[in-house]
């Protein structure tokens, strides 16, 4: 890729980054429209799904427009071209989650009543994660990448609050902690929970 090429790519992720949501929108529509589904850039599928959006500036309820779009692409491949991945290294159903050689799940992980005592992730999922109570569990590795929030069982409040100061959880978190109230617990640790930007403490 000549130099040209390379400052023209960084000015349009400078535009793109500037444009309102619905100025994306009708960009990606038009560009579409004029030279196919397939032309559409990084910036502008990253867009389009919400990756790397913080919790704070996710959309609550997603725009047609933007599911009209979707519908009409392949999911598995635009996260292999995202993510650059081979199609035997991402997950699409709590099935196969588990398989050798995954390294990326896409949709909510649920493991409330699993009975499993231990659980290996993934380095990147996108989607929720409801965990079993973290006390039955002898083995946990969380993704190092999560694009969602993670949902503490309501039995796990002292041991909840030993496995994130132990730093179980992602480095990597765009998402919302769901811990239960802790109620009267004022300790240091519980205090410095919440304080965290990214946790909630669920009434």
């Amino acid at each position: 890729m000549n130099e040209g090429k390379i400052i023209d790519l960084a000015a349009f992720r400078r535009r793109f980054e500037e444009m309102t949501a619905d100025e994306r929108i009708k960009h990606i529509e038009k560009k579409i429209l004029e030279h196919g589904s397939n032309s559409l850039s990084l910036a502008e599928l990253k867009f389009l799904y919400g990756f790397g959006v913080h919790a704070d500036n996710r959309r609550t309820e997603v725009d047609p427009r933007i599911t009209t779009i979707l519908e009409k692409r392949n999911l598995e491949n635009d996260l292999e071209y995202v993510f650059e991945l081979d199609p035997n290294e991402i997950s699409l159903s709590n099935k196969d989650i588990f398989k050798e050689g995954i390294k990326l799940h896409y949709g909510n992980v649920e493991f409330a009543g699993s009975g499993l005592s231990k659980i290996i992730l993934p380095d990147t999922i996108i989607g929720d994660i409801s965990l079993p109570s973290l006390a039955e569990i002898k083995e946990l590795k969380l993704p190092k990448e999560l694009i969602g929030d993670i949902y503490v069982h309501p039995n796990d409040k002292v041991e909840m609050v030993k496995r994130f100061m132990a730093g179980d959880f992602p480095e990597d978190h765009t998402g919302f902690i769901y811990i239960p109230n802790l109620g009267l617990d004022v300790s240091e640790e519980v205090v410095m929970l919440q304080k965290h930007p990214n946790i909630v403490f669920k009434h």
